[in-house]
């Protein structure tokens, strides 16, 4: 599979979604969690933890972007 894959995280404050994308913008794989409160540490490894879920999901590594309000 020769696809180049982006994953995007959304960083809120209720929730944290993350998203695969093929060349195509279509949808791969998604998930959200919700944010840790007040916890800089704990969020950081949510948004850690969603990348290796992502990228384990689709079998390999992705290129990541991530968006902050």
């Amino acid at each position: 599979m020769n696809t180049k894959l982006q994953l995007g995280i959304d960083l809120g404050g209720t929730k944290i979604a993350a998203v695969v994308l093929d060349d195509n913008g279509a949808v791969v794989w998604e998930t959200r969690v919700p944010s840790p409160r007040d916890d800089y540490d704990a969020t950081v490894e949510a948004i850690a933890a969603l990348v290796a879920d992502g990228e384990r999901a689709v079998g390999r590594e992705c290129s990541v972007g991530i968006g902050i309000p």
